[in-house]
This record gives C-alpha cells, structure tokens and sequence, in this order.
C-alpha cells in the first residue's frame, strides 16, 4: 500500500514540475510526430518475443494499411488492431491445442 501510494504522489509530483516547466520552454512540435512516432515502434518492437507475435504485428501493419487505403478513415487503423488482436488470439489457441510452441509454428 506504501509503495503504491509512493509511486502515485511521484507521479502527481513529476506530473506538476513537467507542467510547470514544459510551459517555460519553447519545444517546436513539429518534433513531437518523429518521437511519438519512435516511440511506438520501439513499444512494438519490444513486445515481438515470439515469432506468432511478430507475424501479427506485421498482419496489423499490412491491414492497417490496406483498410487506410479502402476506408479512408482513422477508424481503420482501430479495425486492424481489433482484426490482428483475433487472429493472434486464434493462432495462440490454435497452437495451445496442438501443443506447439510460438517460436516453431513457422519454420
């Protein structure tokens, strides 16, 4: 409970000094799109441990952009996360039943 109530006044604290002197700085945003950017992939990147969550991380990517390029719409972009989300759970499943391991499914 201490470590939890230490660890949330931290973040209020971090949170108001970050305010107060993100204000006091000038930061050109247009920066910010390459660092959010960077981020993302590194977060994905992170997560491929296994070879079933690389190929659906690749899925995601390549239906993400096909249903940008049909929908036209942010909303895809949501679609393909939910799709890809299925179909790693269906290949997970899958796998558990056989009994195969998520590295050697793809050889």
């Amino acid at each position: 409970m201490a470590a939890n109530l230490l660890a949330y006044l931290t973040w209020c604290i971090s949170t108001a000094i970050g305010g107060v002197l993100g204000s006091a700085l000038v930061v050109n945003t247009v920066i910010m799109n390459y660092i959010l950017i960077s981020m993302f992939i590194y977060l994905l990147v992170s997560q491929f441990v296994s070879k079933v969550v690389v190929f659906v991380g690749l899925f995601s990517g390549v239906l993400s952009v096909i249903l940008m390029l049909l929908l036209k719409h942010n909303i895809a972009l949501v679609i393909a996360a939910i799709l890809a989300s299925f179909v790693g759970y269906f290949i997970e499943d899958y796998l558990a039943k056989k009994k195969i391991k998520g590295g050697e499914w793809i050889k």
